[in-house]
């Protein structure tokens, strides 16, 4: 796999992600999905929490598209941050286009994934840049 397949896989990947999430809260504010009841604190907290958590994703796929050995560290402890929210917070009922949205995002993610660690995409990771003086 090239570094620009690689690149569009990751691309594939955030697109759908951001199709389901827009599927997903498109559903909510209709009312078609249940919503939690939260307290001012417990929100502001999940503000902060979901702001962070934003912020990460976005340094990770900076790194991922970078070819940078941090993302692909970053990658794995979003990964493993993102199965714990989705056990927690995952929607009860979903339609089908949200299904296959959430399967193309979590597929291609886990390519992505594993693509950084194994193969030609994963010596590009590995590379260091040296400085050469003339």
């Amino acid at each position: 796999m090239t570094p620009n397949h690689y690149r569009l896989l990751l691309a594939v990947q955030v697109i759908a992600a951001l199709l389901y999430a827009g599927l997903v809260l498109a559903g909510t504010i209709r009312g078609d999905a249940p919503t939690p009841s939260l307290g001012q604190a417990q929100g502001a907290l999940f503000m902060l929490l979901a702001g962070a958590l934003i912020g990460a994703y976005g340094a990770m796929l900076l790194g991922l598209f970078t070819f940078q050995r941090w993302g692909r560290s970053l990658a794995l402890a979003c990964t493993a941050i993102s199965l714990v929210i989705v056990t927690i917070t995952a929607t009860p009922a979903v339609t089908g286009w949200q299904a296959l949205a959430y399967f193309v995002a979590t597929t291609s993610w886990g390519a992505a994934l594993a693509l950084a660690y194994v193969g030609p995409v994963a010596e590009r990771f590995e590379r260091t840049i040296t400085s050469s003086t003339p």
